[in-house]
């Protein structure tokens, strides 16, 4: 075989190598959620984790249950009205929680903002869904969707 031959074939196969670990990296390693469902086990570290969803239609219901191990706050708003951040709960604030959501929305674009507290996470524990047909009445305002029960 040619030096040259030799070298377009070495560097083919690295090529090819490279493209499938690469791509297998990129199906089967974890990559956060950007939208609904939020899969039950589900971990969240990150202040501000934010998925924007859309209902659509006629009102959905927004479900799911979480486990905060150290505080945070959870809210609700529609994409282009974000949350006044003036409420604050003290059972959530400083020590573990449950919590869940069960809220009709009516049709619209809404962001789920996840804020974690220092050194805190929120452990997705019942899938965090849509499911229609969602109630009457509807909200369509900002909400902190932490419902507390320890």
């Amino acid at each position: 075989m040619r030096p040259r031959t030799r070298g377009l074939v070495i560097t083919s196969v690295a090529v090819l190598v490279v493209v499938v670990v690469v791509g297998s990296a990129y199906f089967y390693l974890p990559r956060p959620a950007t939208s609904l469902p939020l899969s039950s086990g589900t971990l969240i570290t990150k202040y501000g984790f934010n998925l924007t969803f859309a209902v659509a239609g006629g009102p959905g219901r927004l479900v799911g249950a979480w486990y905060a191990n150290h505080g945070g706050m959870i809210w609700v708003y529609p994409s282009n009205s974000r949350p006044p951040r003036v409420m604050f709960l003290p059972c959530i604030g400083n020590r573990p929680w449950n919590g869940t959501a069960d809220v009709s929305l009516g049709p619209g674009l809404y962001t789920m903002e996840f804020d974690a507290f220092p050194g805190g996470t929120f452990l997705i524990t019942r899938t965090i869904q849509l499911v229609y047909p969602g109630d009457t009445p509807t909200s369509n305002s900002t909400l902190l969707a932490s419902w507390c029960g320890a």
